[in-house]
């Protein structure tokens, strides 16, 4: 549908349409209602907060909600990081949530000959960092790469003996924010899913408008895959 579409179906199921019983909502706060309904409806397929309990890709119906925001990137290794055999890697500006992360490591085999291979990154929290760089049985070997995230940077720490490359990832985008320059485009999440957001959009106005309405709406919501 076309973003003007989506804008005259909000109007319909809010019951606005051509009367004078409310304030007029402009056009330009519409979308802004639409994106942060978009918003929500990302966050909840993605983390599994919503009526299913199903979060990226438990099903079918999870991955197709947001396979047009899904993106991959390569993205080159930055400057050497703040923690021992470390690299800065930047994220995406469009990032949001990370899918996947592969990283390319260069290690030398046993006859000295130097060979790259991509692998997965393992995810850390900061406070295991001082396990990970002293404790002999922790420290990253060969094809070991462990991560945490850091402001707009994933940090890669390795063995000391290796080096790395390119960073792979898979992500979560926030393409689908829309501006009122937009009417006349394709609203860019999936067809399904559009009315769904349209849904959203309607309970989180209903919520501000008129309560008895929002409770109402709040159960049809509920019923949404």
């Amino acid at each position: 549908m076309l973003l003007s579409e989506l804008i005259q179906e909000f109007r319909v199921k809010l019951d606005k349409l051509d009367t004078e019983s409310y304030p007029e909502i402009p056009n330009e706060v519409v979308v802004l209602l639409i994106n942060e309904a978009c918003k929500r409806f990302v966050k909840q397929r993605y983390g599994g907060t919503n009526a299913k309990g199903l979060s990226f890709e438990e099903s079918q119906k999870r991955s197709d909600d947001t396979r047009t925001v899904v993106q991959y990137a390569t993205i080159p290794v930055g400057a050497a990081g703040f923690w021992q055999n470390s690299n800065n890697y930047s994220l995406p500006a469009d990032y949001w949530f990370s899918v996947i992360e592969q990283i390319d490591v260069v290690c030398n085999d046993c006859n000295g000959v130097s060979q790259t291979n991509r692998v997965g990154l393992d995810a850390i929290q900061h406070n295991n960092i001082n396990e990970v760089e002293v404790d002999p049985f922790n420290k990253p070997e060969d094809l070991t790469v462990n991560r945490v995230m850091q402001g707009n940077n994933i940090v890669a720490m390795h063995a000391s003996d290796c080096t790395v490359g390119d960073l792979y990832i898979g992500y979560i985008s926030n393409n689908f924010v829309v501006s009122i320059a937009d009417l006349a485009n394709q609203y860019p999440m999936p067809d399904h899913a559009q009315s769904e957001i349209i849904d959203v959009a309607v309970t989180v106005t209903l919520d501000s408008i008129e309560s008895g309405r929002f409770n109402i709406n709040r159960a049809i919501l509920s019923e949404n895959e």
